[in-house]
């Protein structure tokens, strides 16, 4: 289970450092949406059975960068589809405050 703490998060850059840290992702990690989505199809430094992985305080990030949050669903949602293939599963958990979660039903 990987804990990525969103508080301070609004933009592109803030998320991918985020959860870069948080995952420990390898020096070869280049920053960037495609360099995501291969560091969370591959996770070979970290086998495991399955993967939790838990956006914490995200409400700051989607409302500061609504395109750049739905980019990171849709790589985080890729990832999971190429994993459930294999077998493995790969959960993201969006964390919000409790009255802010009308904007999760506008993502497509």
């Amino acid at each position: 289970m990987y804990r990525v703490d969103l508080a301070k998060v609004t933009d592109k850059e803030g998320f991918l450092e985020a959860i870069s840290k948080a995952m420990d992702f390898p020096d070869w990690f280049g920053h960037n949406w495609d360099a995501l989505a291969d560091c969370l199809t591959d996770l070979s430094w970290m086998g495991a059975d399955g993967y939790v992985i838990i956006l914490d305080h995200a409400d700051g990030f989607a409302q500061a960068s609504p395109t750049d949050f739905a980019t990171a669903l849709s790589v985080l949602q890729d990832a999971s589809d190429t994993w459930r293939e294999d077998g493995v599963p790969l959960w993201t958990l969006v964390g919000t405050a409790s009255d802010g979660l009308d904007w999760l039903q506008d993502i497509e």
